[in-house]
């Protein structure tokens, strides 16, 4: 059974010039131009993907901001690059207003910065929603170990070929192995093997080095959406002892942190989402999965002499309505967030952090490329093989043979130790 991440990147590399406010004032505050990364909306209940059809006007996004001279009210004008000040065919100036500065940017070989929520403000609202706005003045965040400007051949170079829910500012990149041909034999086969899609938002905080130990490591957060029918096809997989392999690590965040949220439901009961009223047009408050939640979870059922959950069962527990974050294709409000709860879709968010030690509970095997160094995904792909010397000598092995690693390199299958 693969599973596979639906995520398409989206053009969140944006060039921004001083407008006007705190720092506005003093031009010699900013270099000429600077980078702007949108990372993910402000409200972790939004959906990414169905922002962009709603008018960019008014829309906070979390962002990084490659200066640390930016103060909250400053208005930063999107350019065209070459630090002129942009106004298109459109006739529509458009500016990111800072209204929270929350903490420093720090990664490994690019100039720091800092992490800041940013309201688009736009002097002609109707012209544009989220996506052209994007289309207009963005770039594909290709990874900085490129050195290289994105060019238009990394809009579709640069995404799988089943990518449909914009939302990551990195691509899963396992997937791009994987051909329209491919994918059809696959598809087609279904006596032979199931395929599955979820949703995982890559975000900025995976090019994050790990410094010092991975306990000290603040994972980044995530946030992530699975339909129901899915969640029924890995029921049905893991009761007849089906393999379940992802494709690519961030599929592999999804699997094992539905899990721990399945078992959490079944120890602590609704998990604070079982008071939400089916009758009421509140969205549903975001199931999320804190970085070393799982070990809390595992020390919980041990002492309550409880044996942790099947795999099935946990997931089962998950399928219930009240456990449900909304319906993945439609019926948001005019914020992104759900109206209604449906029974279509589980959404939420996870910091979760899998490293040497982890005992998984979905998966059987992984997909995954050659990762850089110091990373978490190298963390991940250690607890998959067994421990750091095995994954050396995977290493050790790819580099003798030359292989080549990283975003555009090769894949290999890992079989869980």
């Amino acid at each position: 059974h693969l599973v596979m991440n639906s995520s398409k990147v989206l053009s969140a590399r944006l060039s921004v010039l001083a407008a006007g406010g705190a720092a506005g004032d003093d031009a010699a505050a900013y270099d000429d131009s600077h980078e702007m990364l949108l990372l993910s909306p402000a409200d972790d209940a939004a959906d990414p993907n169905e922002l962009m059809s709603h008018p960019a006007h008014g829309q906070t996004w979390r962002c990084m901001l490659r200066s640390d001279a930016v103060r909250v009210e400053d208005r930063l004008e999107l350019s065209d690059g070459g630090g002129h000040h942009n106004r298109n065919d459109r006739g529509a100036a458009v500016c990111a207003r800072v209204v929270a500065v929350h903490r420093p940017w720090l990664e490994d070989g690019e100039a720091d910065g800092i992490e800041a929520d940013v309201m688009f403000e736009v002097d002609n609202q109707a012209a544009y929603n989220m996506d052209s706005l994007l289309r207009a003045y963005g770039a594909i965040p290709i990874p900085p170990y490129l050195n290289r400007d994105a060019v238009f051949s990394d809009t579709t170079a640069y995404q799988t070929v089943y990518a449909d829910k914009q939302g990551s500012v990195a691509a899963p990149t396992a997937g791009l192995h994987f051909s329209d041909d491919m994918m059809d034999e696959l598809r087609a086969d279904g006596s032979a093997h199931t395929v599955s899609d979820v949703t995982l938002h890559v975000g900025a905080g995976t090019f994050k080095p790990v410094v010092g130990g991975i306990d000290d490591h603040e994972m980044h957060r995530e946030s992530f959406d699975i339909g129901v029918d899915v969640l029924d096809a890995l029921i049905a997989s893991l009761s007849k002892n089906v393999p379940i392999v992802p494709v690519g690590t961030t599929s592999v965040r999804v699997l094992e942190s539905l899990y721990w949220m399945g078992a959490r439901k079944l120890l602590r009961g609704g998990g604070g989402v079982d008071d939400v009223d089916d009758d009421s047009l509140s969205p549903p408050p975001p199931v999320h999965l804190a970085q070393w939640e799982p070990r809390e979870i595992a020390k919980e059922y041990s002492a309550a002499c409880r044996a942790l959950p099947n795999a099935d069962c946990a997931l089962v527990s998950l399928s219930s309505p009240s456990m449900n974050g909304g319906n993945c294709g439609s019926g948001s409000s005019s914020s992104g967030k759900k109206t209604t709860m449906t029974t279509s879709c589980l959404r939420g968010t996870t910091e979760i952090c899998i490293a040497q030690g982890y005992e998984f509970q979905i998966i059987d095997g992984l997909v995954t490329n050659f990762h850089q160094s110091k990373s978490t995904l190298m963390h991940l792909t250690a607890a998959v093989v067994g421990g750091e010397e095995r994954l050396r000598e995977c290493y050790a092995h790819a580099i003798r043979e030359e292989y080549r690693f990283l975003s555009f390199g090769d894949a290999c299958f890992m079989v869980l130790a």
